[in-house]
């Protein structure tokens, strides 16, 4: 499967560049490489969790960016998630050049609850690469809350004068329950403001 750059256009370069380098330094004493990117309250893809596995590209590192949100059907031999869950598999990830995996059309929330999932994740790690995960919308669906116990951070994305205060902090909520680590929140579709 190939990287379409062009998914990345709506978010700005230079946040996401420091988004990156954040995740890279942040992490001491536990290194942060897996991170599952959360659009809260959304019908549409923010367009973070491209973004991201781009700016680790560039970046020249590994990088896989697991879209679980995708639930189309796979073709012949393509990995999906769906299917690495079932037979856990190290992915063919070069430097430079995000690989996308879609959830596939047999994945669902037992799935994502499975202990398959970390071994995905931590195989996939262990082999150099930053996994990221994107999933549907929070709190509507409970993807979020099966995926985070299992990544080594979570950033959740609000929308300026869109994402209701009350749903972001259902999500938040949600996730502290189950131990997420919460890196931070991502605010995309700012105004923009021009100062004198």
């Amino acid at each position: 499967m190939s990287w379409d750059p062009q998914a990345m256009q709506s978010t700005p370069s230079e946040a996401i560049r420091t988004l990156r380098s954040t995740i890279k330094f942040a992490g001491v004493e536990r290194p942060i490489r897996s991170i599952l990117v959360v659009d809260i309250d959304r019908q549409t893809p923010s367009g973070v969790a491209e973004g991201l596995a781009q700016a680790f590209g560039n970046a020249g590192d590994a990088c896989i960016l697991i879209d679980s949100r995708d639930r189309a059907p796979v073709e012949g031999d393509e990995p999906s998630l769906a299917r690495l869950i079932v037979s856990p598999a190290t992915l063919p990830v070069r430097v430079g050049e995000p690989l996308r995996v879609p959830g596939g059309a047999d994945l669902n929330a037992d799935a994502l609850a499975s202990d398959g999932l970390s071994a995905v994740i931590q195989r996939n790690v262990a082999e150099g690469a930053f996994v990221i995960v994107a999933c549907r919308s929070a709190p509507s669906f409970s993807d979020a809350v099966s995926i985070a116990p299992r990544v080594d951070a979570t950033i959740l994305v609000v929308s300026a004068g869109k994402s209701r205060r009350a749903k972001a902090v259902e999500a938040r909520d949600a996730l502290a329950r189950v131990g997420a680590r919460l890196m931070g929140v991502v605010m995309v579709e700012a105004p923009k403001r021009w100062f004198w």
